[in-house]
């Protein structure tokens, strides 16, 4: 009983001091976050995924095999079922690129917010990511922290713990990556977080990522056969070239 207090006394204490301290802003955040992997995270990522999608009543609607590369700060290419399928999308110039059977079907303009804040945010300068968060209205001025998982955390959006419905993402305190990210789009409260990082290589890599809109459960991706090409064809990004890429 002695040491069952002690421990919660010990959690008790823990938790005092982390929410008694007063956080960086965000912009500060953004800056640590750039200066501790800047030149140190993987610029060209290239992987497959699983990727499970679940209809309303939480079951498995759908299972794909992904290929994906990517080339920070902002390039995203992706294949559905493979290369010969001729479907997928591209992200490039802050925009994204949809193809079915090898044909461009559509495009729109879209700041991709999971790849800045999980790679471009260790490439761009400060003030552009900053840029881009603001549109994607994000207040940087609020800012707290929370415990999860017994680790400190940043959270950049919102300057109160329980709220789940704002701008918000969070950060993890010692490692400065980003394990979160809510956002509303188009009416609906879009979540995602990344639960498992693994050391690759020399790289960190966020290998499974939960994706929820209005608190359900809408996709689940895990990467594997990870590398990390030392050049990547910028053809890739182009959509002239969408049907004969390759990597």
């Amino acid at each position: 009983m002695k040491k069952f207090f002690f421990v919660l006394f010990s959690v008790v204490l823990f938790l005092s001091a982390v929410f008694s301290q007063q956080p960086p802003d965000g912009r500060e955040i953004i800056q640590m976050m750039y200066e501790k992997w800047h030149g140190k995270w993987p610029q060209n990522m290239a992987f497959e995924q699983d990727a499970i999608t679940y209809n309303e009543d939480g079951n498995v609607e759908k299972e794909e095999v992904w290929q994906e590369i990517i080339q920070s700060p902002s390039n995203l290419h992706i294949r559905y079922n493979g290369f010969e399928t001729g479907n997928g999308m591209i992200f490039a110039r802050d925009s994204v690129f949809y193809f079915e059977n090898g044909q461009h079907t559509g495009s729109q303009a879209i700041v991709h917010y999971l790849l800045l804040m999980a790679f471009d945010v260790y490439f761009l300068e400060v003030d552009e990511t900053i840029a881009k968060l603001a549109a994607l209205n994000f207040d940087l001025t609020k800012t707290c922290t929370r415990v999860i998982d017994e680790k400190k955390h940043y959270v950049i959006g919102t300057d109160e713990h329980l709220d789940e419905k704002s701008n918000h993402f969070v950060i993890d305190a010692e490692n400065l990556w980003l394990t979160d990210m809510t956002i509303t789009r188009a009416g609906v409260l879009r979540k995602i977080s990344l639960k498992t990082y693994e050391m690759i290589e020399t790289y960190p890599v966020a290998t499974e990522i939960y994706f929820y809109a209005d608190g359900r459960l809408t996709m689940y991706e895990r990467y594997f056969k990870i590398t990390f090409p030392k050049t990547v064809n910028e053809e890739l990004f182009d959509i002239k070239h969408f049907k004969e890429a390759r990597w």
